[in-house]
């Protein structure tokens, strides 16, 4: 059941100021961030540059050891249970495809008991979990802003696997040296790009970022359980300075409208522009926003134009 459809978005936006005095915002949803890590990730696979295997042995309480064997961490995926408009926060989700996970029982004079062993293959479901703040880096020389998904910044680790009290303690901990220990080119991951290099007054001067859950996806079993997008706010070099940032409790709407077309989602980014600029959105200029917002041979692909008052983009 649609819950905010493009024709209940537009209705909402009409005659009304959305933006809050940025010049422009984007939105990002889950499936094409989680599309572009992907790519990154088999990319980087392919040069072997993918994750080192995680070898661990851990001595616990109560006469306790736990064995990790060569465990294979997947993919990253994003999703949105804890974003909050308040911060840039994201949920990132690894699957354990390969590796073996032991426990034992030790003690002193004994034979040691094999408490378990599993051989962990990917349709076991388990999985590591952390949050992780998104970043904004800008380049000195090329102009060019970045947002990224460090790894080393990943906290809260939890995961689906092993009984034994204190194991989920210890794998936070190593988990968190782990990704600290990456080279860049292994632990961050590209999501937006925005050229700051033009001088038309739609170039993007300055961006900053925020997360959002999409309505409806705070309620346990809705099938859009975890989606939300990545929303930048972007200065332009038209345009005043931006004035603020919504809050989570301020009701601020959430630009990609959740229309299906064949069982599909029919929109995964929008562009919104503070109407103030619109007089200076020429075909030319509006391209050239559109075209600087995804890493590598990625791009906005716009569906429809709408101008309720502020203008929205929808596309892919």
């Amino acid at each position: 059941m649609s819950i905010n459809s493009r024709d209940t978005l537009l209705a909402s936006m009409n005659g009304e100021n959305t933006t809050r005095g940025w010049g422009a915002i984007t939105a990002f949803s889950r499936s094409r961030l989680n599309r572009l890590l992907e790519q990154q990730f088999i990319n980087g696979y392919g040069k072997a540059t993918y994750f080192p295997r995680i070898s661990k042995n851990f001595e616990l309480p109560n006469s306790r050891k736990v064995t990790l064997e060569n465990l294979i961490l997947g993919q990253p995926l994003i999703s949105f249970e804890n974003a909050s408009l308040d911060a840039s926060k994201v949920t990132v989700t690894f699957r354990l495809v390969g590796g073996a996970y032991s426990e034992v029982k030790s003690i002193s004079g004994e034979p040691d008991v094999l408490l378990t062993h599993t051989k962990i293959k990917e349709t076991h479901g388990f999985t590591i979990t952390a949050t992780i703040n998104l970043t904004v880096t800008r380049g000195d020389i090329d102009r060019v802003g970045r947002v990224t998904l460090d790894l080393s910044n990943a906290v809260d680790f939890t995961c689906n696997f092993g009984s034994l009290t204190g194991i989920k303690q210890e794998i936070s901990k190593l988990l968190s040296a782990y990704f600290k220990a990456l080279p860049a080119h292994k632990r961050i991951f590209q999501l937006g790009v925005l050229d700051l290099s033009g001088y038309n007054p739609l170039t993007p001067v300055r961006f900053y970022l925020r997360t959002q859950r999409a309505p409806g996806a705070e309620v346990s079993g809705a099938d859009n359980v975890g989606d939300g997008a990545v929303l930048v706010f972007i200065d332009l070099a038209g345009s005043a300075a931006g004035k603020d940032f919504p809050t989570q409790s301020s009701g601020f709407r959430y630009f990609i409208p959740d229309d299906t077309l064949n069982g599909q989602d029919q929109y995964s980014a929008a562009l919104v522009l503070h109407h103030s600029m619109l007089a200076d959105a020429n075909a030319d200029n509006m391209a050239l926003l559109t075209t600087l917002l995804f890493p590598g041979h990625n791009h906005f692909e716009p569906i429809s134009t709408h101008d309720p008052h502020d203008r929205i983009v929808l596309g892919n």
